[in-house]
């Protein structure tokens, strides 16, 4: 009979800054290493106080259940051509410079998209109308189809036609940038290491994960 002993260590307990890299990269390599649930709800709020109604997708699930969900799209974070786009419809939401303020004071970049629409609306007598699909195989700003209506009889101007396409896109881009810095903060020391030691992830001294054998595999 042989009885081996195993030394464990929590995260903040590994000897080495080897070690610690190691259960970092562990823990990246993952497929749970980006949560992105909360910025998405987020991004799509602020899609629904800006005018943007998001189409939906429906997903079949076990038992004859169906799941629906935003039809917002990304891909991210590190290669050429990387970006987010969406489909759906936009209009004239009355409020929605006040409501995004409230909702996001701090955020510039969101204020100046709300007051441009806000503005080309008005020139128009909040009559503009856009609706976003998709094409290709990309998803960025610029892989979004927008056509905008002013109503059945007229058109927009080209040049405020343009300014909304270029506000929508400048939204993609926006949440994009969100989307980009939640998972910038997500893959720092800092918070990988809160992460591996608030979860009470254990490892070897190595800093590779320590996973207990199953019972199956320890029976006699």
């Amino acid at each position: 009979m042989k009885t081996i002993e195993v030394k464990l260590y929590s995260f903040s307990e590994l000897e080495t800054d080897s070690a610690k890299e190691k259960a970092r990269t562990w823990w990246r390599n993952g497929p749970e290493s980006f949560d992105d649930d909360a910025t998405l709800d987020d991004i799509f709020h602020c899609a629904d106080l800006l005018g943007i109604q998001l189409s939906e997708r429906t997903f079949a699930l076990p038992g004859g259940r169906v799941r629906s969900e935003p039809c917002f799209y990304y891909s991210g974070f590190s290669s050429q051509g990387d970006g987010a786009s969406f489909t759906g419809t936009y209009s004239y939401r009355l409020g929605s410079l006040r409501d995004l303020q409230a909702y996001a004071p701090n955020d510039d970049r969101l204020s100046s998209i709300a007051k441009r629409l806000q503005e080309v609306q008005r020139r128009n007598f909040y009559k503009l109308t856009a609706a976003v699909t998709q094409r290709g195989r990309y998803v960025h700003e610029q892989s979004m189809e927008i056509c905008v209506g002013l109503n059945q009889v007229n058109e927009p101007s080209a040049a405020d036609a343009e300014e909304v396409r270029e506000c929508l896109r400048a939204f993609a881009r926006w949440a994009y940038r969100l989307l980009e810095s939640d998972y910038e903060w997500q893959q720092s020391d800092e918070a990988v290491d809160e992460l591996l030691e608030d979860n009470g992830f254990e490892f070897l001294g190595s800093g590779n994960r320590w996973l207990e054998p199953s019972p199956a595999a320890i029976a006699p």
